[in-house]
């Protein structure tokens, strides 16, 4: 599947929120890939992120900066990425150290190590501009869609389910989602929101 941007408010006027508001809103979920048996690490491969930020600011460019070695052996990677449109520039930076597949930081890296490491800390330097940082988040969605409103479908469903609430248990759930009104709800909280009225009126 591809990856999906999900439609957006109009960007705003500064070159690093327009770059936020657009990396920041890619669904990455049907792109996340594990590795490992015991231990399950999940992961965006490095190629399909890059793909992502050529197709959006393909001027962008990454730069990988010294490793530093440490006293016991291990080391530590760092990449910049630098996403550019015309003139506007934005420079992120991040740091990674070389791990086993325990998330174990690992003494005298081979090249295969430094090598896959440094790719990897490029995805985690994009997370920097919003792409992919609901992996890192451990969230279902994109986080530039937390703050989104409901759907008129995911309204609806809600509403139908709150309707059913006495007037004393409305109130207290909307106080729990520090909300007003059913309707002010965020993406955010719907999953959470749903669950709660579902079982409220099972129960009743």
């Amino acid at each position: 599947m591809t990856a999906r941007t999900l439609d957006a408010p109009e960007l705003p006027a500064s070159f690093p929120a327009q770059v936020w508001a657009t990396l920041s809103r890619i669904d990455v979920g049907d792109h996340i890939e594990t590795k490992g048996d015991k231990y399950k690490l999940s992961y965006l491969s490095w190629s399909w992120a890059w793909a992502q930020l050529m197709n959006h600011y393909p001027e962008s460019q990454m730069v990988v900066l010294p490793p530093e070695r440490l006293d016991d052996g291990t080391v530590t990677v760092n990449v910049a990425v630098e996403v550019i449109e015309g003139e506007n520039r934005l420079v992120r930076q991040m740091w990674l150290p070389v791990m086993d597949n325990m998330n174990k930081a690992i003494a005298n890296p081979n090249a295969r190590n430094l090598s896959d490491t440094t790719m990897r800390c490029m995805v985690k330097c994009l997370a920097l501009f919003g792409l992919g940082l609901d992996l890192y988040a451990k969230s279902d969605m994109p986080v530039g869609s937390w703050d989104d409103p409901l759907t008129p479908e995911q309204a609806v469903l809600l509403a139908g389910l709150f309707n059913k609430l006495p007037k004393q248990r409305q109130n207290a759930f909307l106080e729990w989602q520090h909300v007003a009104d059913i309707a002010a709800i965020p993406q955010s909280k719907y999953k959470d929101a749903r669950t709660n009225l579902e079982k409220v009126v099972r129960e009743l």
